[in-house]
């Protein structure tokens, strides 16, 4: 999808731009389940389609309104959509394309309605050891990618030097200035997510999941960036601009890749497929009929506060939950059932 923004005219970075945001990017998040995975990606194809060109026919228009009203349901990360929405108006006041942007503000508001309890907390970010974190995380796990077992804070000064002096660079360019900002309103604020979320005490610190919007659009911002920068070389020096460039990228999806040899492969738990096993089992009990319930949960999960538990049968208040001893003694699933809570 960024490859149609338009975003990246260069050949060469055209070919090494998959590689960059999938092995480094989307690459870290892996899970036994594609649920979250899909949500995050759902966040990710919604915030690119703001920078696709406006419809210019009837059936692009259906189909544009079409994904701004079914992405933001994708799950709760889609309360990013409407900052990021809200400043891309702001910036390009693209008439033809308010409708459906709007749509999407719509479609994203109404889920979030859906979601019962709110799950952020502003006052998180009025202790001085939350913020002091969020830059740390920022710093290095966004902007230098895990790629060093630790960096000094002084590093983002020079980050921060050298955005200035590009923004100054390229300060007849109004697109890029706008597209930066809005790329980095997006990178900022769903990390913010996390930290404003009320499971931050429970981690405390950030997995793959939660950074992947905000390293996905920070690769974003350098292939961006170092595609204007090669436009903007000449014929003179822009071989020498790309092969920096190049060289770059490939050093970054090494080190990435020998570092972090996991997220190329992971050996499946076989525990997740047995307890799905023990789900379909008992889902063909047909327990619904009879107002009975059987509670399942993960067995032997290391942090049993935090194992899933699936509720299969019927859900009414004059259901009869059935135990271990209310079952056949033959249940091949024993091990799965709930604990009686004291």
């Amino acid at each position: 999808m960024i490859f149609f923004t338009g975003f990246i005219r260069s050949k060469a970075l055209l070919v090494m731009g998959p590689l960059i945001l999938g092995l480094t990017g989307l690459n870290h998040v892996y899970y036994h389940v594609t649920l979250i995975y899909v949500m995050y990606t759902g966040v990710l194809a919604l915030i690119i389609l703001l920078f696709f060109p406006p419809p210019r026919s009837a059936i692009g228009y259906f189909v544009q309104a079409f994904f701004f009203a079914v992405l933001p349901w994708s799950g709760p990360y889609s309360v990013l959509f409407l900052p990021v929405a809200t400043l891309y108006i702001f910036f390009f006041h693209d008439k033809a394309k308010v409708q459906v942007i709007l749509l999407g503000c719509c479609s994203t508001l109404i889920y979030l309605l859906t979601v019962s309890g709110s799950t952020i907390r502003l006052s998180h970010f009025t202790q001085p050891w939350v913020i002091k974190r969020y830059f740390q995380v920022l710093l290095e796990k966004v902007v230098f990618l895990q790629l060093f077992d630790y960096v000094p804070l002084y590093a983002g000064l020079i980050v921060l030097a050298i955005i200035l002096l590009l923004f100054y660079f390229f300060r007849h360019q109004a697109f890029f200035i706008k597209a930066s900002v809005v790329l980095f309103a997006a990178i900022t604020i769903s990390l913010s997510l996390f930290f404003l979320s009320i499971k931050f005490p429970l981690y405390l610190y950030t997995s793959d999941c939660h950074r992947v919007v905000s390293v996905f659009f920070w690769l974003v911002f350098l292939l961006f960036t170092s595609d204007k920068l090669i436009t903007a070389a000449g014929n003179q020096y822009r071989v020498v601009v790309l092969s920096i460039f190049l060289v770059l990228f490939s050093g970054i999806v090494l080190r990435d890749n020998l570092k972090y040899p996991k997220r190329g492969w992971v050996e499946p738990v076989p525990d997740v497929y047995e307890f799905t096993k023990a789900v379909s089992f008992v889902e063909s009990l047909q327990l619904k009929e009879k107002k009975q319930q059987v509670c399942l949960t993960v067995a032997n999960h290391p942090y049993p506060l935090l194992a899933a538990r699936v509720y299969v049968g019927y859900h009414g208040a004059d259901r009869c939950e059935l135990q271990i001893d209310d079952l056949n003694q033959d249940f091949p699933y024993s091990q799965y059932i709930c604990p009686v809570e004291e």
